[in-house]
């Protein structure tokens, strides 16, 4: 009877020590797999998906992503003295700067974007004072227009090709992207440019990364092509679009 016993026993101990090795083993593969996808799988996906588009970027490093580089530059930065400047991107963000500065391709397609869709069509100044202007003179309480979306599209100014969406026509920069000297003001120019500029381009750069994380995206077969302005240029239908989860 105590034989018998010991044996059910034993065999129970036996199964119950299977069962945690078996759940063990499953939590193991679990972890061993959520540690794969998410850093290996997803950012190989996810980079492959951004290249085939032609946004590159630094390769990734399997963990610790680009951290040591950012950690390398930052040091090097610190011990690297500056003048008295306000050019001070370079050494606070140093890894940022080198990416954007060797990856500029999301800032060339916002820039395009820009130029083919001006969010101001048109800008009216009044003159402040009797201004001659080449060979003409503007008089005092004169009103100018600048037509941006009609110098945006001028072949004259951009080329055969200035109805084509070509980001990379601004490869070289703003002042290189046209034949003729700066035509280029999405936001205005000068004393009286648009103050939220920068955060405009940099609110759209954070917002395109944080979409293309988790999503992928086409146009709807509903999506009606018809720009209209009503103070600013915006699409008279809506722009519909269809979200893929990556």
């Amino acid at each position: 009877m105590n034989a018998e016993g010991s044996n059910s026993k034993g065999k129970k101990m036996g199964d119950f020590l299977f069962l945690s090795l078996a759940i063990s083993g499953v939590l193991i593969l679990s972890l061993i797999w959520r540690f794969f996808y998410a850093f290996w799988w997803r950012p190989m996906r996810l980079g492959k998906y951004l290249r085939d588009q032609g946004i590159n970027g630094p390769p990734y490093r399997l963990v610790v992503g680009t951290i040591m580089e950012d950690t390398r530059l930052m040091n090097e930065a610190k011990l690297r003295p500056m003048d008295l400047s306000h050019a001070i991107v370079p050494r606070v963000i140093p890894f940022l700067y080198q990416t954007f500065k060797s990856y500029g391709i999301v800032t060339m397609i916002l820039y395009e974007a820009l130029r083919l869709y001006p969010p101001v069509v048109y800008t009216a100044r009044c003159v402040a004072k009797t201004t001659k202007l080449g060979d003409i003179t503007l008089p005092q309480g004169a009103q100018v227009t600048l037509p941006t979306l009609l110098m945006h599209h001028d072949p004259e100014v951009w080329g055969e090709d200035v109805e084509e969406f070509k980001p990379e026509r601004f490869s070289e920069g703003v002042a290189q992207a046209s034949k003729k000297q700066l035509v280029f003001f999405p936001f205005s120019w000068g004393p009286r440019v648009c103050i939220g500029q920068n955060f405009a381009l940099i609110e759209a750069k954070v917002a395109l990364a944080m979409i293309l994380q988790h999503f992928t995206f086409e146009l709807s077969p509903s999506y009606a092509h018809a720009p209209y302005t009503l103070i600013t240029l915006q699409p008279q239908y809506g722009a519909q679009i269809i979200l893929h989860r990556n």
